[in-house]
């Protein structure tokens, strides 16, 4: 239909073509495809053919370029055809023509329509580009920030961290001399009990021999009263006396060594329970250490996880 084509036009004479039948046929019914057609439009070329308004814009300038090349050709020799046939053909080519070129302006009134539409949605997309760049900057800004904050939470997670896996440690430490110092507090228990029996069997043994003392005492006593009363038995009597005299030595002796072992005994007693006390005294102490570094634990435990849980809503 169009023949007069650059080699650049070529690519795009099917919609080269579909414009011209638009512009000839507009408002008729294709018998192939019982379309009807609109008027030249980049619309009209979308519909069509698919792709954007700016390439469809494209071609329109082009097909209006082509129509006015078309329009100003030279008119063909007219040979050996009558004046009046010429003059009556001129007045129908005219009538064509401006036929044409009112249909033309149509074709460029509506084209500008759709320009201006066209700039204007563009305009308008523009403005919501720079709007969404905008937003976009003031998020990557915001999401920066946010971002040093969490490496700021994770720098200071990491120093509680540590600090909590020193304090576990430690802890654990204290846990384990304070055990230490229960099995020892059970050892010098059982050791002060043990020497709290002794001490008892001791006391029991010097009391026996005290009433033996005593009862040896009241039989030199009787014994003397007999060697005054029997004087005729004096040798048997002081042989009896001197043997006495012998087995209350002996026992005097025994009683004091009883003592010596009860004293010792008393000392032992006595350091055991010193070191008890020290040990309970430790104890105690360990005991509220223990007591605080588990309190200071589960505070920072708490502020960890009051930081995580910043961190991860951050």
């Amino acid at each position: 239909m169009l023949l007069s084509l650059s080699e650049a036009e070529e690519a795009n004479r099917e919609q080269f073509e579909y414009l011209a039948d638009c512009l000839l046929k507009r408002g008729q019914t294709d018998p192939k495809t019982q379309e009807v057609f609109p008027a030249p439009s980049a619309r009209a070329l979308v519909d069509r053919f698919g792709g954007n308004k700016i390439t469809a814009n494209e071609r329109m300038e082009e097909f209006f370029a082509i129509l006015a090349r078309s329009m100003d050709t030279t008119p063909p020799v007219v040979g050996d055809i009558p004046e009046a046939v010429v003059q009556a053909m001129g007045a129908v080519m005219e009538q064509a023509r401006l036929a044409a070129k009112a249909e033309l302006d149509l074709s460029i009134a509506a084209y500008e329509s759709e320009r201006a539409e066209f700039k204007a949605e563009r305009e308008k997309l523009q403005a919501r580009l720079d709007e969404l760049e905008t937003a976009y900057a003031a998020e990557r800004s915001a999401h920066k920030q946010a971002k040093e904050r969490a490496e700021e939470h994770r720098a200071v997670a990491q120093e509680r961290e540590a600090v909590h896996e020193s304090l576990t440690a430690e802890l654990a430490q204290a846990q384990g001399a304070c055990e230490k110092l229960q099995v020892e507090n059970k050892q010098l228990t059982k050791s002060l009990e043990a020497v709290n029996a002794q001490s008892s069997g001791a006391t029991e043994k010097l009391r026996a021999l005290q009433s033996k003392v005593d009862e040896l005492q009241r039989l030199n006593v009787s014994l003397e009263k007999q060697m005054t009363e029997l004087a005729a038995h004096r040798e048997n009597a002081s042989s009896r006396s001197g043997q006495l005299s012998e087995d209350n030595k002996e026992l005097s002796s025994e009683l004091d060594t009883v003592r010596a072992e009860l004293l010792t005994a008393e000392k032992r007693r006595v350091a055991t329970l010193e070191r008890l006390q020290k040990a309970q005294a430790e104890i105690y102490s360990l005991k509220a250490d223990v007591s605080e570094k588990s309190a200071e634990l589960k505070r920072m435990v708490q502020s960890l996880q009051q930081v995580k849980k910043e961190s991860s809503t951050g």
